[in-house]
């Protein structure tokens, strides 16, 4: 199956909302940890420039990355219930 997609051009900072809400019921999210797929020799990774959290979503927002790679990305949230949750998509960097 294929992962969710999203696009962004080399020079956008790029904002992508993961709304954990029918996932977590009445939890909260203690942690959110984001992994960022890297290639060797990339001279300009794609990064995660920061995060906010808001009523059960998590809005990370990503900068850079090398036009025409495309970079898995894996969200891992640890609710206070215990659980820990991992959402993964792709992001493409596409010079357009």
């Amino acid at each position: 199956m294929a992962l969710p997609c999203v696009s962004k051009h080399p020079s956008e900072i790029r904002a992508v909302v993961i709304n954990w809400a029918a996932d977590i019921g009445t939890a909260t999210i203690t942690d959110s940890e984001f992994t960022i797929e890297t290639f060797s020799g990339d001279s300009a990774p794609l990064t995660l420039d920061s995060q906010v959290e808001e009523d059960r979503k998590i809005t990370p927002l990503f900068a850079g990355g090398s036009s025409g790679k495309t970079y898995q990305v894996e969200n891992k949230v640890t609710l206070s219930d215990g659980q820990e949750l991992v959402y993964e998509f792709d992001i493409e960097v596409i010079d357009q």
